[in-house]
C-alpha cells in the first residue's frame, strides 16, 4: 500500500509537470467544483450502508440484502440528480464561480465523475461493514497500479481534459472492482442483493418524511436523517406509521 500511494504521488507530480501552473490549476479547480457537488451527492450513505450491513449480514441477510439494493438505488437517484445538475449548469459555473468559461466541458466530464463517486460510495460502505478489507486494500492496489499510467497519458495527449477524463476511468475502474469484491462479500455471508419492493420502501420514506416535518427536505444534514428513519422503518417494519399516515 505505499507503494501504491508513492505511485499516485508521483503521478500527480508528473502530470503537474506535464500540463505547468495554469492548467493544473484549472485541473485543481474542476475537482473542488466536483468534490463540494460530492458532498451532497453522497449523503452519508456510505455511513449507512456501513452500520445495517455490520448488524445484520449474520443474523438477518435478506435484510441486509435489501439494505445494499436501496443504498445503491438511493446513490443513483441522488447522485443522478446532483450529476444533472452540474452537466447544466456547468456553463454557468464555468463562468462565474470558477471564471473560466472555456472549463465548461471539463465541468461536464465532473459530472460523470461525481455519479460514479456517488455509487462507489455506497459500495465501499457496504464492503466495510463485510469487513472485507482484504478485498479494499487488493482494489486500492489495482488502482494506484493502473492510475499512473492513465493519469499520465490523459495529461500528455489531452491535457486538462485528457487529464479528466483520466480521472473519470479511474473512478469508473474503481466501481468495477469494488463491485465485484461487493458481490463477492455478499456470496461469502449469503446476503441475497435484491431491489424488489424499492418503490414500496420509497413511498414509505415519504410518509415518515410528511409525518415528522423536522425530516422535510432542507439542509444535507436533515436529507441523511430522513434517510436513516427509512431505513430504520425497513428494518423494524415500522407499519403502525404507514397505516397512521394512510
Amino acid at each position: 500500500m505505499p507503494a501504491c500511494g508513492f505511485r499516485i504521488l508521483l503521478a500527480t507530480i508528473v502530470v503537474a509537470r506535464i500540463l505547468g501552473k495554469v492548467r493544473y490549476g484549472e485541473l485543481g479547480m474542476i475537482q473542488s467544483t466536483v468534490g463540494m457537488f460530492a458532498v451532497l451527492g453522497g449523503y452519508g450513505l456510505g455511513l449507512t450502508a456501513t452500520k445495517h450491513v455490520a448488524e445484520l449480514r449474520r443474523t438477518d441477510p435478506a435484510r441486509a440484502g435489501r439494505i445494499l439494493g436501496m443504498s445503491a438505488i438511493m446513490a443513483l437517484l441522488i447522485g443522478g440528480v446532483m450529476a444533472i445538475g452540474l452537466f447544466l449548469f456547468s456553463p454557468w459555473l464555468a463562468e462565474h464561480t470558477i471564471n473560466a468559461p472555456h472549463l465548461a466541458g471539463v465541468l461536464r466530464i465532473g459530472a460523470l465523475i461525481l455519479l460514479v463517486n456517488a455509487l462507489n460510495g455506497a459500495q465501499t460502505g457496504a464492503l466495510s461493514g463485510f469487513e472485507g478489507f482484504r478485498a479494499m486494500a487488493r482494489v486500492n492496489l489495482l488502482v494506484g497500479l493502473t492510475s499512473f499510467p492513465i493519469l499520465i497519458g490523459g495529461a500528455y495527449f489531452g491535457g486538462v481534459t485528457g487529464a479528466a477524463w483520466a480521472l473519470a476511468v479511474n473512478i469508473g475502474f474503481t466501481w468495477l472492482l469494488s463491485h465485484i469484491a461487493l458481490r463477492h462479500e455478499a456470496r461469502k455471508f449469503h446476503v441475497p442483493v435484491t431491489l424488489t419492493g424499492w418503490t414500496c420502501r420509497m413511498l414509505l420514506l415519504s410518509r415518515v418524511v410528511t409525518q415528522y416535518p423536522a425530516l422535510k427536505p432542507g439542509p444535507p444534514s436533515d436529507f441523511a436523517t430522513a434517510r436513516s428513519i427509512f431505513l430504520i422503518a425497513e428494518l423494524r417494519q415500522m407499519r403502525p406509521v404507514w397505516n397512521r399516515a394512510a
